[in-house]
């Protein structure tokens, strides 16, 4: 961490929190209370234009006891929609919008009968050890999930209010992360006065906005808008699928492969296991990869073992499939006009293989586009 820089970043960040409030240090006469320390963990995202080293309390990690304090905590609901529905929502809309919660779980308070049980071990700026706890709820405890009954809790007090801003917080976040969008320019606009407006009341900002609509950016705040957006990109991720802003289309992320010298089992479970594809646009393409996976598991073939000649070539294809559907652009808005003529057309199949499910969108101008799929080896 020294080396890469990672540990100063990591050190300026929790450093960070007393200054914000959000922790604070353990008086005297309280440090020998019963109460439990976290171990944190440092999460690196380099590539992120907001925090780029974030501390993650790790509140599974087990007593001697066996317990955790997240055993302690009663079982949450949950309260998030499916990712596959958001984005299914995401690709009706004409116009495309994207935001975060900024520092979401820490806007909410812990009560004073909690903050013992969210202790924590650092170092102050002369390097002496210093007790500290938490003052609000954070990342990796199970009480993540009360930021966001705070943010549903306040949609619904000011739903006569913010009334298009309710549904949209019901809807379409998941955690932190808001994806979604509006049939017009101007129904845009009134969506993201109403949704920042909110988030201000409840003491907190949505920003890193992205929209597909110029005219709507134009009227967002410049720091309120993505920064990676500001400086000429027009590439993002919305809940795992890359969005191209400028070319209106999605994309698929293919993961980091080793093509050369010897496959072993391990490399193909890596590959297989890294593609995420909620909503199957490349269903035909990632059960071809698990189907040799699964057929390494029949053979009984080692983790680090060289994957059999008989299977080599079968991963061979699947690499080179992999090449062009590296750049294969997917239409983000599937539903110019709505009317009685749009049809749903579903198909399925099945082999000694794999069987699947796929449903397309027809609409009234004789345009058909894929919006789900769903693929499974037998």
């Amino acid at each position: 961490m020294k080396k890469t820089g990672v540990l100063d970043l990591f050190n300026d960040e929790l450093n960070s929190y007393p200054n914000l409030g959000h922790s604070e240090m353990v008086p005297v006469a309280e440090c020998e209370n019963k109460s439990f320390y976290l171990p944190i963990q440092d999460v690196v995202k380099m590539g992120s234009t907001a925090t780029k080293v974030r501390p993650v309390f790790n509140g599974s990690a087990k007593l001697t006891s066996g317990h955790c304090i997240n055993d302690l905590y009663l079982t949450e609901p949950n309260l998030y929609p499916l990712t596959s529905d958001i984005l299914l929502k995401f690709r009706c809309k004409a116009v495309g919008m994207t935001a975060d919660d900024g520092k979401m779980y820490r806007q909410v308070k812990l009560a004073d009968c909690d903050k013992g049980n969210h202790r924590y071990i650092t170092r102050d700026g002369n390097g002496n050890l210093v007790t500290m706890r938490m003052t609000r709820v954070t990342f990796g405890i199970k009480l993540s999930l009360v930021a966001t009954a705070v943010i549903r809790h306040h949609a619904t007090k000011y739903m006569d209010k913010f009334p298009a801003a309710h549904i949209e917080v019901i809807q379409s976040f998941y955690v932190d992360h808001f994806v979604s969008g509006s049939n017009s320019g101007q129904e845009a606009k009134e969506l993201c006065s109403q949704l920042c407006e909110l988030f201000l009341d409840a003491g907190m900002v949505l920003r890193k906005w992205r929209c597909s609509s110029p005219a709507v950016m134009d009227a967002v705040p410049d720091e309120l808008k993505d920064r990676e957006s500001e400086a000429g990109s027009h590439s993002l991720k919305a809940l795992g699928i890359h969005w191209d802003t400028n070319q209106y289309e999605l994309f698929v992320a293919t993961p980091e492969v080793n093509q050369m010298g010897i496959i072993t089992k391990r490399d193909v479970a890596k590959a297989v296991a890294s593609i995420y594809d909620v909503l199957g646009l490349l269903s035909p393409w990632t059960v071809s990869g698990r189907i040799v996976l699964q057929k390494l598991w029949a053979e009984k073939t080692k983790w680090d073992e060289q994957i059999p000649a008989a299977f080599q070539q079968q991963w061979e294809c699947w690499l080179g499939d992999m090449t062009e559907i590296k750049n294969l652009p997917i239409k983000r808005f599937t539903q110019p006009v709505i009317d009685k003529s749009t049809i749903i057309c579903g198909f399925c199949d099945s082999s000694n293989n794999a069987y699947a499910a796929v449903l397309y969108l027809r609409n009234n101008d004789g345009t058909t586009n894929l919006i789900f799929a769903k693929a499974t080896v037998n």
